[in-house]
């Protein structure tokens, strides 16, 4: 009991220390610094990937985005787990080290390959074989970037940051992180789309490349910086149960996640990556296919990236005055109020979806026109419109695009309460997980996200027709629904642990329920 005392002195004044040491401000200038470099390459690969192989192969651009966004997330949703497991089990620096090349290697690659199939710079006729082939390269390398990133946002934000920054200061670098990511996201489409609109599709993908090959040695630079100046990071519990392989190891990590108090609040954010209308590849092909610009999608990034910054700017205030229970329910009925308006959006004039055009089968639907019919077009606006609409690529020109703006513009003002809730949930999985399973519980939630956002791609699959796409929205709508009721109903009812000690927050859902 004495040798136990005195371990818990040692420790608080070992985070004492440490918090005395964050009065420097360099330590939380390296960090911020990582997340920027980290942030800014993540956001322009996610613009800019789809679009670049959409005008590699401008052939069915839904499906392609379907395929495309479905191989990364079975993947993620396959391989998550293990690599919170394999997180948990490994050394801090390593860990980071490792998902850190892995991914920016891979997105350099993929973004290669995407150059090269642009420019074609080989004698050989490409036949659809060949075609083929560099698609999937393409989406391999994309699956490895992706299942490496979320490993690596594992390792900096749900173990690394929580073990150095703790009560209000966890509260203030998470409300930073998202706002770096949100200035990422409005920085990062801008440039890329710049780039392949204004000067060529091709210079985008070698500018990618070249980005994320440097920003290893950055990033690694301040990793490094940061793990020397924090001795705790080099200090790690190793996880109480044995090492697993395989199907124990998956099954192990869902396990815990599930009987932690993070299941409903986890469930419910995994849930809203089945929205099919999200800031996504299909958002991209769906507008794409209504002859909507680059340049006006990238618009909507950056009104959507304004949008998640504003959360962050009463987050810190919201959470000291409300808790984050409340917070989460805040930013759940927010981000679900615009979610209806963009159901609404599949019924205004301009709408192509099947139901609205009150029309028996896609058959009868509005078809795509080729370049030389889209230069006959009547109802073709003026060229200073034309930063709106692009007609230089096969689409289906809209009477109105009235439903096409109420979508997306819904869809940018959504991420108000997107990421009210997404930071509020991300809070509760860094301080109410015990630090041996971070790993493995953020894993097991990841590879729900991504297990739900094989429906969200999937969907297209079972409704590939562009007037179809609207039995998509409802439906994910719908299911967004049943996540955020869920996650409500037990916010409104069991709110004790927010009341709770730091040392005594719950360590599973039985700790949280109300006491008769």
């Amino acid at each position: 009991m004495l040798t136990s005392e005195k371990s818990c002195e040692k420790e608080t004044l070992k985070s004492s220390s440490e918090s005395n040491q964050l009065k420097n401000d360099a330590p939380k200038k390296w960090f911020l610094t990582l997340s920027l470099f980290s942030k800014m390459g993540d956001r322009m690969w996610t613009f800019a990937a789809y679009l670049l192989l959409a005008k590699a192969f401008p052939d069915q651009r839904l499906v392609l985005g379907g395929f495309f966004g479905l191989s990364i997330a079975i993947s993620t949703a396959i391989f998550s787990s293990w690599t919170g497991g394999w997180i948990d089990r490994s050394k801090r620096l390593t860990a980071a080290t490792t998902c850190l090349v892995i991914q920016n290697i891979s997105v350099a690659v993929a973004a290669t390959a995407e150059t090269l199939c642009i420019l074609w710079p080989f004698d050989i006729e490409r036949s659809p074989i060949i075609e083929y082939v560099a698609i999937a390269i393409v989406t391999l390398f994309s699956c490895i970037a992706m299942v490496a990133s979320i490993g690596h946002q594992i390792c900096i934000d749900r173990d690394w940051v929580p073990e150095i920054f703790k009560g209000d200061a966890l509260t203030s670098v998470n409300a930073w992180v998202r706002r770096i990511d949100q200035f990422a996201m409005l920085a990062g489409p801008v440039v890329a789309s710049l780039v392949i609109d204004y000067a060529n599709p091709w210079v985008g993908g070698v500018a990618i490349a070249v980005w994320n090959i440097l920003s290893v040695f950055v990033e690694y630079y301040f990793m490094k910086k940061i793990y020397n100046f924090f001795p705790s990071l080099s200090v790690k519990e190793k996880p109480k149960e044995e090492d697993k392989s395989g199907m124990a190891d998956w099954i192990l990590a869902y396990s815990q996640w599930y009987n932690s108090p993070v299941f409903l609040p986890g469930l419910a954010l995994a849930i809203l990556f089945s929205n099919i209308f999200q800031l996504s590849y299909l958002a991209q092909a769906y507008s794409t296919s209504h002859c909507v610009s680059t340049t006006f999608i990238a618009v909507i990034w950056i009104i959507a990236g304004i949008c998640g910054f504003s959360s962050t700017i009463w987050y810190e205030s919201w959470v000291k005055s409300y808790g984050l229970t409340k917070v989460a329910i805040l930013g759940a009925i927010l981000h679900f109020s615009f979610v209806i308006i963009t159901v609404v959006g599949l019924f205004v004039p301009g709408s192509m979806y099947i139901f609205y055009l009150n029309v028996s089968s896609s058959e009868e639907c509005p078809q795509q026109m080729n370049e030389t019919a889209l230069e006959d077009y009547e109802f073709k606006p003026t060229d200073d419109d034309n930063w709106i609409m692009d007609y230089s690529t096969p689409c289906t020109p809209p009477e109105s695009i009235l439903s096409i703006l109420i979508m997306l513009f819904a869809c940018a003002l959504s991420r108000v309460g997107l990421w009210t809730f997404d930071l509020a949930v991300n809070q509760m999985f860094q301080e109410w997980v015990d630090k041996d399973k971070r790993g493995k519980v953020s894993g097991a939630q990841n590879g729900m996200q991504y297990i739900f956002d094989c429906v969200h791609y999937g969907l297209v699959f079972v409704w590939s027709k562009q007037c179809e796409y609207g039995n998509g929205v409802i439906i994910t709508a719908f299911l967004m629904l049943l996540g955020y009721g869920a996650f409500i109903q037990q916010g409104l009812t069991k709110q004790e642990h927010e009341a709770l000690p730091t040392n005594e927050k719950p360590t599973s859902r039985e700790d949280i329920v109300l006491e008769a």
